[in-house]
Formats: structure tokens, sequence, C-alpha cells
């Protein structure tokens, strides 16, 4: 637990100029890394969309290429093995229960 002293540094620091720059450098790669986590949310979002539209009826070839266009992105590849694990985990303690 923080004491009394501590906690009133905390506070001033964020009204000196060192302390004010340092919480900026935070603000600054945070809003980065926030930046990054949306657009890899949207791709994986997009991969869904395209797969299920692919997957139907009237599913075109552009769908499909969009589908392996995005699955070729790291986040979405990992994001596709790490479903699939899950599933086959899935599958094999549903046969070994049987």
């Amino acid at each position: 637990m923080k004491t009394y002293s501590e906690f009133n540094e905390g506070i001033l620091s964020l009204l000196t100029k060192k302390g004010r720059d340092k919480q900026a450098k935070v603000s600054r790669r945070l809003k980065g890394v926030r930046k990054t986590r949306d657009k890899d949310e949207a791709d994986w979002k997009a991969w869904q969309n395209a797969k299920s539209k692919s997957a139907g009826m009237g599913g075109t070839k552009a769908d499909a290429d969009r589908v392996k266009e995005l699955e070729k992105l790291p986040y979405v590849k990992a994001r596709i093995k790490k479903m699939r694990d899950k599933q086959n985990a899935q599958s094999k303690a549903g046969q070994s229960r049987n």
C-alpha cells in the first residue's frame, strides 16, 4: 500500500513538466496499442464475414479470395489456429467420453 508521501508525490509529478511528459509518453504508447488491437480485431471480423459469405450459396470468387488474403495475416492466422486447436480438443474430449 502506498504511503501518504508516495501518493502525494504521484499527484505532484503530474503537475511537473517531467511528470506530464512521462504521462504523455505512456498515453501515446497506449494509443498505439489500442489502434493495433482495433485493426487486428477489424481484420478478424472481416475474415469471419468473408468466410461465411464464401461458404453460402451466393458466395463469390471475390469472397473466397478475400478469405485467403486475410488468412495470410499473422494475427488472423494465429487466431484461426487457436480456434481450430480448441475445436479439436473439444472433439477429442467428446470422443474419449463415448
